[in-house]
Parts: C-alpha cells; sequence; structure tokens
C-alpha cells in the first residue's frame, strides 16, 4: 500500500540520519521506534546501518519485521502506555517514522526517546504536516 502512494518518510528519514551521523554507521547501534513492518530499517541498511533494533505496539507488525532479518532485536511496546524498554543512554542513534501523530504515538514520548539514546547521540523524527499535530511541533520547538 504504501508503494502506491510513494511513501517517502522512511527512505528521506534514514538518508537525513546518515548525513548527519559522525562515526561509523556499520557499528552504530540504532532503535527503531514504532518499526512497522521494517520500511524504515530496509532504508538504515541500504545507508550502511547493521546494528538494528526495533519496537512496535502490534505484534502482528512485528512478525512481519522478523520474516525480513533486518533487526538484531525486536520488541512489543505501547507507546504512550509503557516506558521504552531500552536502557538508558544505549543507542547511538534513535528514529521514529510517521508514527508521531494524533492518535497514534503521543508526544509525551518524546522525552524517553532522549533518554535512550547516548549523551551526543541522535534523535531523528518524522511528524505530519498537518493542524492536528501542531502539539508535536510545539514540543519539539521546545
Amino acid at each position: 500500500d504504501v508503494a502506491v502512494l510513494q511513501y517517502q518518510a522512511p527512505s528521506l528519514a534514514a538518508a537525513f540520519l546518515a548525513s548527519v551521523f559522525q562515526g561509523s554507521a556499520e557499528n552504530a547501534l540504532v532503535l527503531d521506534v514504532a518499526c512497522g513492518t521494517g520500511l524504515v530499517a530496509q532504508e538504515l541498511q541500504a545507508k550502511g546501518f547493521r546494528h538494528l533494533h526495533g519496537l512496535d505496539g502490534s505484534q502482528e507488525m512485528l512478525e512481519h519485521a522478523r520474516h525480513k532479518g533486518l533487526y538484531e532485536d525486536l520488541k512489543l511496546c505501547l507507546l504512550g502506555q509503557e516506558t521504552l524498554p531500552a536502557p538508558e543512554g544505549c543507542y547511538d542513534a534513535t528514529i521514529i517514522v510517521g508514527a508521531l501523530s494524533e492518535g497514534q504515538v503521543p508526544s509525551g514520548v518524546i522525552p524517553q526517546l532522549l533518554l535512550v539514546t547516548k549523551p551526543g547521540g541522535l534523535v531523528c523524527l518524522t511528524t505530519r504536516n498537518n493542524s492536528s499535530n501542531l502539539r508535536y511541533k510545539i514540543e519539539l520547538q521546545q
């Protein structure tokens, strides 16, 4: 479905992360939050990232992702209802694409993304550009 819609957020986000990442992409540990079926992981692998962990709130999506063989670790987590199942300061980069949106992942998750990312690491996220997501943009600016 997303191919028909020409959904570009995974490739754009992965390209941006790769363009600003300092150090070895091959050795970096990246957390793909709300990973779904692994669209972002496919793009990250194409950019040289090899160590990927993923989490999602849907067991079915995680099974699709698991079959692609792109992740070293996959976990089930209902974002906004559960704490991210990751140690503080663990990841070189954390990425969430297409899920920060009204009715999906709440903006209150953003501080958790920062917490599980190493000091000096990168957090890359996307959100939709519509009026219902104004709260996300305000929180990001803060």
